[in-house]
């Protein structure tokens, strides 16, 4: 472990046990037959894990007193099972050991020439270090905001609540920090370096060094009267994105079916379908498909708001290759995250595949790699090495909980007992 310290370790502990099932782990497979073994488990759980509808199910249990060390239960608890989300446990037990609860996110804006009498002959070049929410859920220097249900799924789940703050805040703190270091008008380009890790697709989800509003663009629909095109806002709003509202409002009885598309670039939303009367703020989102061009054009909106002017269009696809050194150049702005604890509550509490999938990115970065795959295998390495499972007692894919994963209910004790 980092340090191999025992505070550390047990930071970790606590970060972990503080969102999960502390020490029991029940797991349910459809496959094999259910077996008798359950006549010592509560009456309760027999009655659910006894239930016709899992027939064919097999089920796994390991329970285990922390303390005492002494096994309350244990049922198949050797098989490996599909973990689902329990997978984020691996993942941000890795994450903390290899940063650290405390590590922050900073996140710097370099001018690649001097502020002379309020202005820059060069390039602003914003260097993405994988922040996950740059400051878009943060009330303050140090706490992470989210509600019950997450917007990242607002797509697929019913009841999703938005949080208050400003997706855009990271970017416009940046903007104000350049504005007051001099920078009056800005006759280069506006770059994001999004060379730290690879930028990749996963779940659906875009996983890259920049992020805003966590590639997401949140669309927030009521209804009007009925029979007329229904109330639609957006966020976080930039120039060259559109949506198309073509909801329409039907009775309270009537059905809501919603339909989000984009082009390919993904600037062009259309949303179609229906909305009945007595809904209040359902919640869709649609995919940012190019970061770094969201990104730009965020920053450069910032800027002008914060007063600065930009000679360059705000469209313009001008991408230079980013410096590999900014030791030499002015660092005009920072903006530093929450601890990287309040980023693991985030994870585990709403169960944030993208962040988790992030995470194996971040510690790729960490060892001097790039891809998603090389951090996939960091974390496997850590399992094993400090989990001390043998290759044999688990498959990770991914780090959110992808549908090929298996790990053990034993195994899973195990993470939490380390």
């Amino acid at each position: 472990m980092r340090n191999s310290n025992n505070e550390q370790h047990m930071k970790i502990y606590q970060q972990l046990t503080a969102y999960s099932f502390a020490t029991t782990f029940l797991f349910t497979s459809l496959f094999g037959a259910i077996e008798n073994d359950e006549k010592n488990l509560p009456d309760d759980m027999q009655k659910i894990m006894l239930q016709s509808k899992y027939e064919h199910a097999i089920w796994g249990l390991y329970v285990k007193d922390l303390q005492t060390e002494e096994i309350l239960y244990d049922l198949h608890s050797n098989k490996l099972f599909s973990p689902a989300s329990t997978t984020k446990l691996f993942t941000i037990a890795a994450l903390l050991n290899a940063f650290g609860n405390d590590y922050r996110f900073k996140t710097p804006v370099f001018a690649t020439a001097k502020i002379t009498d309020g202005k820059l002959q060069g390039n602003l070049i914003m260097v993405g270090q994988g922040d996950l929410t740059m400051g878009g859920r943060q009330p303050n220097s140090d706490t992470i905001a989210f509600t019950k249900m997450d917007h990242t799924i607002s797509n697929e789940a019913p009841g999703v609540i938005l949080t208050s703050q400003d997706p855009l805040q990271g970017i416009n703190d940046l903007a104000k920090q350049t504005f007051q270091k001099g920078l009056r008008e800005l006759s280069g380009d506006v770059i994001i370096d999004d060379s730290l890790f690879e930028t990749v697709e996963k779940r659906g989800m875009i996983l890259s060094p920049m992020i805003i509003n966590e590639n997401l663009i949140d669309l927030v629909i009521n209804p009007t009267e009925i029979g007329e095109i229904a109330k639609l806002s957006w966020r976080p709003q930039v120039p060259g994105y559109k949506v198309d509202n073509q909801v329409k409002t039907v009775a309270k009885d009537g059905a809501l079916e919603l339909e989000i598309s984009s082009d390919e670039s993904g600037h062009n939303i259309v949303v179609k379908g229906t909305v009945p009367l007595g809904q209040k703020d359902i919640i869709r989102n649609s995919a940012i498909k190019d970061p770094n061009h969201f990104a730009r054009t965020a920053f450069i909106q910032a800027l002008q708001k914060a007063g600065v002017k930009v000679n360059v269009p705000s469209e313009a696809a001008t991408m230079t290759k980013p410096l590999s050194s900014y030791k030499d150049l002015d660092r005009v702005a920072l903006w530093t995250s929450p601890p990287l604890s309040e980023y693991a509550k985030l994870i585990l509490k709403v169960s944030h595949n993208l962040g988790a999938n992030l995470s194996a990115l971040l510690l790729a970065s960490h060892d001097g790699k790039k891809t998603f795959d090389e951090g996939i295998q960091l974390i496997g390495k850590f399992t094993m090495d400090n989990v001390k499972l043998s290759p044999n007692e688990f498959v990770m894919i991914d780090g959110a909980g992808g549908s090929e994963n298996r790990f053990s209910p034993k195994a899973e004790v195990q993470l939490l007992e380390y």
